[in-house]
């Protein structure tokens, strides 16, 4: 703001709610504590549950730095690119999360339900603070808190990006409402501080500059837009000119790192026209599961994947969708200056959606749950306040519409609770996404993942063969195949599929590494030195394609070689178990017995499972 420049007079922020429900005392934060109480009741099964494979071992219990907990060196790497993110603050809140509870997801799940319960509370303080209007603002939050589409945000423990980063959404609007009543540089810099913290949690904060200047149309009423006189348009653009800079520069940087990882345009090629297309019909597509939130799963192919009928799956969705959208549109612009709330809302709804909608294609999904989580709440405000304003021309509406309005946030808590069920396992989690939608080859592998890691293999291999017709080219199906054959020793079966995956994927060293394991009992060495080599070539230090190359010179009798190559994989990852047996094999063939007896004994203790351990315990009782 210019030190000559007059201050703006104190906004008038909406006129509180009236008539005989008008709060008093502590009767609002006595609504306020039971919303919060259904908000526990709806995710209190998620305590119990364990983590998922669906990227939690990348987040946190695979990760060799975040299962360290809070650590000096952890809290560096935590500032670099990893997992196709750059969000150093959600990477240090997973390792404070190790810190204070281990291993163990319950705490892990606590803390993403804290961070939810807080931001509705937040939501409903800003929103009271900007209008005055207690119980609408209550209405807000519930709708926020407690609808079905919140789960995968909340109950997954790897999107505690999305719960963490919106809490300095809302705390950035608490501390916008307080610029806005006095103007001053120092309270502007109050709103850029948890702005800049929060794009360090996740990106999605680069359209809150843009939600700013919705909300000083309305209900800040700072400029002309809705019709009402206000304060300069041009000093309200000028005074955001250091948010839009934070978020500019947070836009660069996760576009490198995703496109650094790989993840941009995993459906390529996939054009432009399909990608917009897609776009428009994800918008209607989350109006829907808002109003109606059944068959929510946690992947919805894309209508564009191979296999797919694209003219019934994308281009008439997509046609349709426009028409919806664009009928929505022309109708809150038209009723701006009646129901302005519809407007901003609305608008809120598209703009914080546009990082996420998929322009820039982002895996392989069409769209998310995950990706509503801040979206919603303009339609949440949408929906709160347009109830408001149509009781207030209609008062003999009121006891219906707070009647309508308590049915509905117990419905939403019951869906809500149904739908955090869905998360308790892997299992549970990819066979409810199976039985929620169709053609879903994403799904059908990963529920085949499960299966075979509970050893039922038959069904593992039928899930994964209906995913592998629905989508020959996803390289996952046909390496899930390769390991499910290769756990029953269906050798040559088990190196067709492994060949096809690493055909679709020939940089992924763990495919290549794989196929080579299934090589060597079929006396192919030069064919899997061949393979892991290659994948050393992307990734020097990928374990197990060292242990199979150690594995390869040991079956030719290269001793001195395989026992370099196991320990260069112990010092990259101490006490793994694959490199620690192999080592210790290596030590008794050379009659080094003192030297080996450690390193089982070791594997009895910390690893009893490992393949091949029992005979090494004979032949050293021998």
């Amino acid at each position: 703001m210019d030190a000559n420049e007059p201050e703006t007079p104190p906004v008038s922020f909406g006129a509180p709610d009236s008539g005989r429900g008008s709060p008093a005392g502590l009767w609002p934060w006595a609504a306020l504590l039971g919303l919060l109480a259904l908000g526990l009741a709806a995710y209190a099964p998620s305590f119990g549950h364990g983590f998922v494979f669906f990227d939690d071992p990348v987040y946190v219990y695979e990760n060799e730095v975040v299962s360290q907990g809070l650590t000096v060196p952890g809290a560096v790497w935590a500032f670099g690119f990893h997992a196709s993110n750059w969000h150093p603050l959600t990477w240090l809140s997973h390792m404070l999360d190790v810190e204070l509870f281990g291993l163990e997801p319950g705490g892990h799940h606590v803390v993403s339900f804290l961070l939810h319960a807080l931001n509705a509370t937040l939501f409903f303080l800003a929103l009271r603070t900007m209008t005055g209007a207690v119980w609408t603002s209550l209405l807000a939050a519930g709708l926020f808190l407690l609808h079905p589409l919140r789960v995968e945000s909340v109950a997954w423990i790897s999107e505690r990006k999305d719960v963490l980063s919106t809490s300095f959404w809302m705390l950035t609007l608490h501390a916008y409402a307080h610029h806005v009543k006095r103007p001053s540089r120092a309270r502007l810099g109050l709103v850029a501080l948890p702005l800049a913290v929060g794009l360090l949690a996740k990106q999605m904060l680069v359209t809150l500059p843009f939600v700013l200047l919705l909300l000083d149309g309305w209900p800040l009423r700072r400029w002309s837009f809705f019709g009402v006189n206000g304060a300069s348009t041009a000093r309200v653009w000028r005074e955001k000119l250091v948010l839009f800079a934070l978020a500019a520069a947070a836009s660069v940087t996760i576009f490198l790192a995703q496109k650094r990882s790989g993840a941009v345009a995993e459906l390529d090629p996939l054009p432009l026209v399909s990608r917009a297309a897609n776009a428009i019909r994800s918008y209607a597509v989350y109006l829907l599961q808002t109003l109606w939130p059944k068959d929510l799963a946690c992947f919805y192919p894309h209508p564009a994947s191979p296999g797919m009928n694209t003219v019934q799956t994308l281009w008439i969705p997509a046609a349709l969708a426009a028409l919806f959208l664009g009928s929505l549109s022309f109708y809150a612009w038209k009723v701006r200056r009646l129901v302005p709330c519809l407007l901003v809302g609305w608008l809120w709804y598209l703009g914080t959606a546009v990082p996420v909608i998929g322009i820039v294609q982002v895996g392989q999904q069409a769209h998310a749950d995950r990706y509503t989580y801040v979206p919603s709440l303009g339609l949440a405000l949408a929906a709160a306040f347009g109830l408001r304003t149509l009781v207030h021309s209609r008062p003999g509406l009121r006891r219906g519409a707070i009647a309508l309005s308590c049915a509905l946030l117990l419905s939403l808590t019951l869906l809500t609770r149904a739908q955090v069920r869905t998360w308790k396992t892997s299992r549970t989690l990819f066979a409810h996404a199976v039985e929620a939608t169709d053609e879903n080859f994403h799904a059908r592998t990963f529920h085949g993942v499960t299966l075979r890691n509970e050893g039922e293999f038959e069904l593992a291999r039928a899930e994964v063969e209906i995913a592998i017709r629905l989508h020959p080219g996803f390289p996952r199906s046909h390496w899930e195949l390769g390991l499910i054959e290769r756990a029953n020793e269906n050798w040559e079966a088990s190196v067709r599929a492994m060949k096809n995956a690493v055909k679709l994927d020939p940089d992924d060293p763990r495919k290549r590494s794989d196929l080579a394991s299934v090589l060597l009992p079929l006396g192919q060495l030069d064919e899997a030195e061949r393979h892991l080599k290659r994948g050393l070539k992307h990734a020097p230090d990928h374990p197990d394609s060292l242990v199979n190359l150690g594995g390869v010179a040991f079956t030719r009798g290269d001793h001195r070689r395989a026992e370099e190559l196991y320990r260069r994989v112990l010092e990259l990852e101490p006490g793994h178990p694959k490199a620690t047996l192999e080592l210790a094999a290596v030590l008794l063939v050379t009659k080094r017995e003192d030297e080996a007896r450690p390193l089982v004994e070791y594997l009895r203790i910390q690893a009893p499972e490992t393949a091949g351990l029992e005979r090494l315990v004979r032949l050293l009782g021998e």
